[in-house]
């Protein structure tokens, strides 16, 4: 309803016909749940850019919904965004091709512009939506298990673990140690979802 001017202009008509039914607005930024080539972010964000003070100028609260940060799942590959980055990966190295690893410095650059460029937008608030998370990018459920995310773990801890020992340590070996295993990478996991949080904000 915004990225066309017909219908945004529509849409506020409808809304004053309603004046005691809304008082928020939130934009999301896409209707597909792959990132977008950033090219096509920053052309969406100069018309939030255009449309925010509009609605603020009518007593509405303003708010941007970025759709995809590292994506949800694939979904309209063809005009999503086109990377050579590190995909999120399950255990048994099946990937998910529309969401990339959240620990990927590529990935954070992205983050970062893609954020930037919605604040300018100067919204009353920004929402971070739910792909921002480790589990269930389908076709996959658990992640991340790429060959960026495993380098990273051994060098957090002095191991030599590759994919397939590092998924037996956390299900095969003695509880004792599974268990350090699995609070370890539960660690490394949170860190991963930090890091992308702080460069979104």
């Amino acid at each position: 309803h915004w990225l066309k001017a017909d219908n945004f202009t529509r849409l506020l008509t409808f809304l004053a016909q309603q004046p005691d039914a809304v008082d928020e607005l939130v934009f999301f930024t896409s209707t597909t749940h792959a990132p977008l080539p950033l090219k096509e972010v920053a052309r969406r964000a100069q018309r939030l850019a255009e449309i925010v003070p509009q609605a603020q100028q009518r007593g509405y609260r303003v708010g941007i919904n970025v759709l995809t940060s590292m994506g949800h799942h694939e979904e309209d590959l063809p005009h999503s965004l086109v990377a050579s980055w590190p995909r999120v990966t399950d255990p048994a190295g099946a990937i998910s091709r529309g969401s990339f690893c959240p620990g990927s410095p590529e990935l954070l650059d992205y983050v970062a512009q893609v954020y930037t460029l919605t604040a300018q937008a100067h919204p009353d608030l920004i929402w971070i939506d739910d792909d921002v998370r480790l589990m269930g990018h389908m076709p996959i459920r658990v992640t991340c298990f790429c060959d960026d995310c495993i380098t990273r773990f051994n060098a957090e801890h002095g191991a030599s673990f590759t994919r397939p020992t590092l998924v037996a340590a956390m299900a095969d070996a003695p509880t004792t140690e599974r268990d350090q295993w699995r609070d370890r990478w539960l660690a490394h996991n949170r860190a991963l979802i930090t890091g992308l949080l702080h460069v979104a904000t």
